[in-house]
């Protein structure tokens, strides 16, 4: 049965005369025509949502840098921003957003702080313009995702995307163990791979944050078979990624958001295993190939604090420095750029509280922590909404990774980069879309995924 169209009160005809629907005409439906991201042409902000598809996609492609010193997907997002806007203004079509109180009182609060600590640096340009990439991934880009994702298949591909962009970045980084300079501008740091990010710590963050949703895309139920097989290539390129990065922080960030998904979730026990499978085939791989894994560079990293490769004790020695100019002034940063930070705390602090706290000054620490209950707040209202388990396993995925991303960000300052906003990101999307109002809310046909046989995901 195809979706209702539905007469306004006053609908014209194709030669200009007006009618009013009747019982006969109120409801008329119509075939729909999909394109090939499988939405309705004519769905609001159609254009916005397919650049937000293609910004995910290439979110991991850092060295990507076409203009500005931007990314390429910042540059694509950034597009996607002003067509809604256009859209909007043209059509009239309502700005469906999701924006908490607590959320909006974090970002001010930061904010506030941040300036102070801007205005007092030594480089206040770059400090304002970390600020400005701020609240723009807070603010602009999280309002983007609840305008565009408007429905339960909307929230999907984005999900499928990002997986996906992630997994390009593994396979990335396994084609540099056999020619070091295959991508350019980038290279192996001491026998670890950076894939697409330019840095290993970025490969490990951005696997680690992306893993746990890899795997919901492996369990859902009526999944077509090559998208269940995408799933799990993608589960295995992921994980390549996360094991030739090298990443400890990565590692335990990733195990952390893996567990709390599987005792918060009940799996298949066949595709548990199918998905087990693969990381152990992945692990003997990297095993005879790659001489440097997280595991093996677990004691390299917590050895005697002399030896230079010891980041272990490195950054416990850069947390008590930070410790130290917290004291020395709590209320005032050094601002947000990292040349700041380097030079009057002597050091780069990887803890991202910590740093926000030497950075923004107390109330930037205050707004982070705000921030950060928001999300969780939103993650276990969403949890706590549904009953169905295919839709806990999605949400819960979300703020899984959530997790894993401040787990992540103890150890690697990952305040600004945009991959670790994403899981967050979706979470307000999906809140957006259970808070539109009902005369808004797509038809049931389209608020069913890609696949029909799923259709209670999301709902």
């Amino acid at each position: 049965m195809y979706p209702p169209f539905r007469l306004s009160s006053r609908h014209p005809t194709a030669s200009g005369r007006e009618i009013r629907p009747t019982a006969a005409t109120e409801e008329i439906r119509i075939p729909p025509r999909w394109n090939s991201l499988g939405h309705e042409r004519g769905e609001p902000f159609a254009v916005g949502r397919d650049l937000y598809y293609m910004g995910t996609l290439f979110m991991s492609f850092l060295v990507l840098r076409p203009a500005f010193s931007l990314t390429l997907s910042d540059l694509i997002f950034a597009a996607s921003v002003i067509a809604v806007i256009v859209e909007a203004v043209i059509t009239g079509h309502r700005l469906n957003s999701y924006f908490p109180p607590l959320l909006v009182a974090g970002v001010v609060i930061f904010a506030a702080g941040a300036v102070l600590s801007s205005a007092l640096s030594l480089y206040v340009e770059d400090s304002f313009l970390v600020l400005g990439r701020f609240v723009y991934l807070v603010v602009v880009w999280l309002w983007l995702g609840s305008v565009v994702l408007r429905t339960q298949r909307h929230l999907l591909n984005a999900v499928a995307l990002w997986m996906v962009s992630c997994a390009i970045c593994g396979a990335a980084a396994i084609g540099q163990l056999t020619q070091p300079d295959l991508i350019p501008g980038t290279l192996p740091i001491i026998g670890r791979m950076t894939g697409l990010t330019g840095h290993p710590n970025d490969l490990g963050g951005l696997t680690a944050t992306a893993a746990v949703p890899a795997l919901m895309m492996t369990t859902l139920r009526g999944s077509p078979r090559g998208l269940r097989m995408l799933a799990y290539i993608s589960v295995a390129l992921i994980l390549a990624g996360l094991f030739l990065s090298g990443s400890v922080s990565g590692f335990v960030a990733a195990l952390s958001a893996v567990a709390m998904w599987l005792i918060l979730v009940r799996v298949p026990v066949r595709q548990l295993m199918a998905a087990l499978g693969f990381t152990g085939l992945i692990a003997t791989i990297i095993a005879i190939k790659f001489q440097l894994s997280p595991i093996q560079r677990l004691p390299i990293t917590t050895a005697d604090a002399l030896d230079p490769g010891s980041t272990f004790f490195g950054r416990l020695t850069s947390d008590q420095l930070a410790w130290q100019r917290i004291l020395d002034n709590p209320f005032v940063g050094v601002g947000l750029d990292a040349n700041s930070q380097a030079v009057v705390a002597g050091t780069y602090i990887h803890n991202m509280l910590l740093a926000v706290w030497v950075e923004a000054g107390l109330l930037g620490m205050v707004g982070i922590v705000v921030i950060i209950s928001q999300i969780l707040i939103v993650g276990i209202k969403l949890m706590r909404s549904v009953v169905d388990p295919q839709v806990r396993f999605a949400f819960v995925s979300l703020v899984a990774a959530s997790v894993g991303f401040l787990v992540l960000g103890l150890a690697d300052p990952i305040l600004y980069q945009r991959y670790a906003w994403m899981a967050p990101a979706l979470l307000f999307a999906a809140c957006a879309q259970r808070r539109m109002p009902e005369g808004e809310r797509p038809s049931s046909s389209q608020r069913n995924p890609v696949w029909a046989e799923s259709s209670a995901i999301l709902r």
